[in-house]
This record gives structure tokens, C-alpha cells and sequence, in this order.
């Protein structure tokens, strides 16, 4: 995984936003300087970071993480939450046997 492209991606988004660091940092609890290392690549977020992301920017986890939209479409007129739904069970789906097999 390339987290400094997430990190460059995450940084292009809050700026479309017209958001600082520190706001976004502070609307998903997170401090500035752990929002600064998650948009350099120096740090890992959270699953639960990640998706506060998401909402707070309102984009995809697929486009946090890829940079791509999601592969299923779950119609235009499905909430952000619902998107955001469908992203963490995708994930959990795809990661789920390596996570098992590393709890061992």
C-alpha cells in the first residue's frame, strides 16, 4: 500500500474542502501533528481514522485508499453512509483471511 499517495490524496481532498489540518484533525479527534504524519505517509490512521476521513471529506474510502471509485456502484442516490458502508465490508471481505492468519 502506498501511503504517501493516500496521504497526498487525503491532503488534495481537505483542500478542496478549504479545510486546514487542524480542522480536519479536530473533526475526526485526532491531533494536528498525528493529521500532518497521516498526510506525509510517515503514519498508519485507523480503520476508524480512515473512515471519519471519509465522511468528514465526503469521498469514498476506495478514494482515499486507491484514488479510484468504488467497483460496485450502489446507485446515485445512495447516502454517503451507505457508500461508506459498503467500502468497510469490501475491505473487511478482501483483508479478512490475511488478518486471521497474522492473529495466529
Amino acid at each position: 500500500m502506498d501511503y504517501e499517495a493516500m496521504g497526498r490524496r487525503i491532503r488534495a481532498f481537505r483542500k478542496e474542502q478549504g479545510m486546514t489540518q487542524a480542522e480536519l484533525a479536530e473533526s475526526v479527534g485526532i491531533s494536528t501533528s498525528f493529521m500532518g504524519h497521516i498526510e506525509r505517509g510517515s503514519r498508519v490512521s485507523s480503520l476508524e481514522t480512515m473512515l471519519k476521513l471519509s465522511e468528514t471529506l465526503n469521498v469514498t474510502l476506495d478514494m482515499l485508499v486507491t484514488g479510484k471509485e468504488p467497483s460496485i456502484s450502489i446507485g446515485r442516490n445512495a447516502s454517503h453512509k451507505m457508500r461508506v458502508l459498503n467500502d468497510v465490508l469490501r475491505v473487511l471481505n478482501e483483508h479478512s483471511g490475511e488478518w486471521l492468519r497474522n492473529e495466529g
